[in-house]
């Protein structure tokens, strides 16, 4: 059985030529004077900073990492998102030397540009002296757009 059809009113010309003969204006009144804020107070100086954490040698492979992070045009187009996680041995010097994708991200491509992101990335900042001459990292290495 088909639905029926409802057919609304469509208003005529002389109604909205009415209604916009009625519009009452409104006075505002007098103009309010205009006020000023009271006067900020200096802080007083800190004696240490607020946050004491120092930066550490996996935050600084983060941040380099970043650097040469590029989403690849292909996924951005198809608004595909994920985060791949890489584990990878390197050398003291900062030299790669294997490297897999531990956790894939759900997509071939975002998978692919993570593994080119730490090839351009090398060399990685050094190992700092009492760690081990090899060290294997496991990271993330996120793919989202910006909504």
């Amino acid at each position: 059985m088909p639905t029926p059809l409802i057919q609304l009113p469509i208003p005529s010309r002389a109604v909205n030529e009415k209604r916009e003969q009625e519009v009452e204006v409104v006075d505002p009144g007098p103009p309010v004077p205009e006020t000023t804020a009271p006067k900020s107070i200096a802080a007083p100086a800190a004696s240490r900073a607020s946050n004491d954490a120092q930066p550490n040698w996996e935050g600084q492979i983060l941040a380099h990492l970043e650097r040469f992070r590029r989403y690849p045009a292909r996924a951005r187009a198809a608004r595909q998102e994920g985060t791949a996680f890489l584990r990878f041995t390197m050398n003291r010097e900062g030299q790669v030397l294997s490297a897999t994708i531990f956790k894939k991200s759900g997509s071939f491509d975002l998978d692919r540009a993570a593994l080119d992101t730490l090839q351009r990335a090398q060399p990685l900042p050094p190992i700092p002296a009492g760690r081990p001459d090899v060290v294997e990292l496991t990271i993330p290495v996120e793919f989202y757009l910006r909504r």
